[in-house]
């Protein structure tokens, strides 16, 4: 059950949704086994849970089940949206961030986005009172994505 390299084969919760999606079913049948499997993890995850607190800075059996349970019902959404449905275009706001992901992950180790975005909304944000931070967070994360949206649309892609 867990996405550790240790983990022996065929027990990967990963593993067990990629088989599902590669196989031979019926797109109908992958939502509804992604769905009900999700939400059997979340369940028995939350359920063992109250023997075994889900800790995640220690990796716990509760958190596992209950983390990958909300894995499968997300990516059983996304299926059935994109996929199924073929409501792609309600992905792109995804694909711009996953085609620069490595950039993401570089960017706001160097920059504070949070702080730049105070730059433009700061003068707002403090007459929000408790929305403050999330006003300033929004703005940080809107300058890094409109940020990679000019990369893309430049099909400018670091990769490794």
């Amino acid at each position: 059950l867990s996405a550790d390299k240790g983990a022996p084969e065929g027990l990967s919760i990963g593993a067990f949704a990629g088989q599902l999606l590669r196989s031979g079913h019926g797109k109908a049948r992958k939502v509804l086994i992604l769905l009900g499997s999700g939400i059997a993890c979340v369940l028995v995850g939350w359920a063992w849970g109250q023997i075994f607190p889900i800790v995640k800075h220690l990796t716990t059996s509760s958190m596992v089940l209950f983390a990958a349970g909300w894995s499968l019902l997300l990516l059983a959404v996304f299926y059935l949206v994109i996929d199924v449905l073929r409501l792609r275009f309600l992905a792109f706001f995804f694909v711009v961030i996953g085609m620069n992901a490595i950039a993401v992950y570089m960017a706001t180790h160097v920059f504070d986005f949070r702080r730049l975005g105070g730059i433009f909304v700061g003068s707002l944000a403090k007459w929000t009172g408790d929305w403050q931070d999330f006003i300033l967070a929004t703005s940080g994360f809107a300058i890094l994505w409109f940020t990679l949206f000019y990369m893309y649309r430049k099909k400018t892609f670091i990769k490794i």
